[in-house]
């Protein structure tokens, strides 16, 4: 069995060589497996694909944004982005806008009331280089059961921005946060390069604010409409601010990586998957223009 204290950290990165894009489709998050999955099965562990629960999933944006995009700008694309999600016609799964929090921390406490976070990282970006944001979440590992998920964008290493012109876009905002929400329904890295899942993203990209089919088809394989057990309505799920328990820390972590902890006192076994979209070609180590 899995050891239950097991923690690690990973950048979860897809390498695909010398094979035609053609011959693969999307790719969904799993519990473990064989390389480059950062968890591999131990004996007698069955790998199981990763999913939310409920059909309605609640996201908050942290109340100290950037200071590379107006406020109102975020307040603006962080409901269209959860709504490229929740728009497929082809599933019941819903990603809801909860409104702003003061949480900054990643990962989940079972000791605790937990939020689903988009949070920027204007300082102490703790994580690898070269990443635009990266998706953290945890799951069980018995059953796949996805418990939270947060988002991370490295706003101190890239500026991002939020305009119509593609003459003016560097990193754009959307483009970015549509694809990290990719990881947080449970999908991971595709070869195919016209989609969404795509691992990486150069700078003015903006196609990714909008599902291609590949995308579309592994999304709906994980949320079927045709799973009438679940209802799309979201009417009774809970909205407004979401409060960090009293007595927490800042969730950055330090320079060797975030902290990184497994479900405690849970039964079965809980640990974390990372998705990371990385900067592309000349963007790599970029220095970020001053303030």
């Amino acid at each position: 069995m899995p050891n239950p204290l097991k923690s690690l950290l990973v950048v979860s990165v897809m390498l695909v060589m010398a094979v035609p894009a053609e011959a693969f489709a999307y790719v969904r998050s799993i519990t473990c497996g064989d390389p480059p999955n950062p968890f591999q099965c131990e004996a007698g562990e069955t790998s199981k694909e990763i999913g939310w629960p409920s059909s309605c999933v609640v996201v908050h944006l942290n109340e100290n944004g950037t200071g590379d995009v107006d406020f109102t700008e975020l307040e603006r694309v962080s409901p269209v982005a959860l709504e490229v999600w929740s728009a497929p016609e082809c599933s019941y799964f819903n990603l809801v806008y909860g409104g702003l929090t003061n949480e900054d921390r990643v990962g989940y406490n079972p000791n605790q009331t937990n939020a689903n976070v988009l949070v920027f990282r204007d300082t102490n970006w703790s994580h690898r280089g070269g990443v635009l944001a990266l998706t953290s979440v945890t799951f069980d590992r018995n059953s796949g059961t996805i418990v939270d998920a947060d988002i991370e964008f490295n706003s101190q290493d890239f500026q991002f921005t939020s305009v119509s012109s593609a003459a003016t876009t560097q990193i754009d905002l959307e483009n970015t946060m549509v694809h990290e929400l990719g990881h947080l329904v449970g999908l991971d890295h595709t070869p195919v390069e016209e989609a969404t899942m795509f691992a990486s993203a150069p700078e003015g990209e903006i196609k990714k604010r909008s599902l291609a089919q590949d995308d579309l088809d592994g999304y709906c394989a994980i949320y079927p409409i045709a799973d009438l057990a679940q209802a799309r309505s979201c009417k009774t799920t809970t909205v407004g601010y979401y409060q960090k328990p009293e007595g927490t820390s800042s969730g950055a972590g330090d320079d060797t990586g975030c902290q990184v902890l497994p479900l405690r006192n849970a039964p079965g076994t809980s640990l974390w998957w990372f998705g990371a979209l990385l900067a592309t070609g000349a963007l790599l180590r970029r220095p970020r223009r001053s303030r």
